[in-house]
């Protein structure tokens, strides 16, 4: 297993507003890495030669790849917001909303994912 250093820095940058900005500097002074889930400091970070380890991205790459036709076994755990809908999670936490499975709810179902499986947009 590699070995890792942590070290705490009380490092201030007076003459530096932004917060974003602050945490740049102190990775270019200890010639250090951002980890982060902000999309604009990620950005502005890589600008700047700063590695960055961007935390949704590494999550993302985590997911199972779950294609379209692949059957599965879920537990249906609750009701969905539509009528006759049912709630089951995989195993890394995606939800997944089952037309027609208010009956099954707590127990387990087998299932075979539709041909598309892109969410749908957020309001």
């Amino acid at each position: 297993m590699a070995h890792l250093e942590v070290e705490i820095a009380d490092d201030d940058f007076a003459n530096v507003a932004d917060v974003d900005m602050k945490l740049i500097e102190l990775a270019k002074r200890y010639d250090g890495k951002i980890v982060t889930n902000d999309y604009n400091l990620n950005k502005v970070a890589s600008l700047q030669g700063i590695e960055i380890l961007n935390v949704n991205q590494l999550a993302n790459a985590l997911k199972p790849v779950v294609l379209p036709g692949e059957i599965m076994r879920v537990f249906i755990l609750r009701e969905g917001k539509e009528y006759n809908q049912g709630v089951a999670y995989l195993d890394d936490g995606t939800m997944v909303v089952v037309d027609g499975a208010r009956r099954m709810i707590t127990r387990p179902s087998i299932l075979q994912l539709p041909q598309s499986t892109k969410p749908l947009p957020e309001k």
